[in-house]
């Protein structure tokens, strides 16, 4: 089981789900501004 599973998401619109995931790749150390980052985070936690 991913640490993904157990989590529940939960947001209003599409801007606060970006700000969500831009604040959870900051605090992997991720660029946010680097769209390759974005790419295999998402990849990585999503898929």
């Amino acid at each position: 089981m991913n640490n993904t599973d157990s989590r529940h998401f939960s947001y209003d619109n599409e801007i606060e789900f970006v700000q969500f995931i831009a604040t959870e790749m900051q605090k992997e150390g991720l660029d946010i501004a680097n769209e390759e980052n974005h790419d295999s985070y998402l990849n990585t936690k999503f898929m």
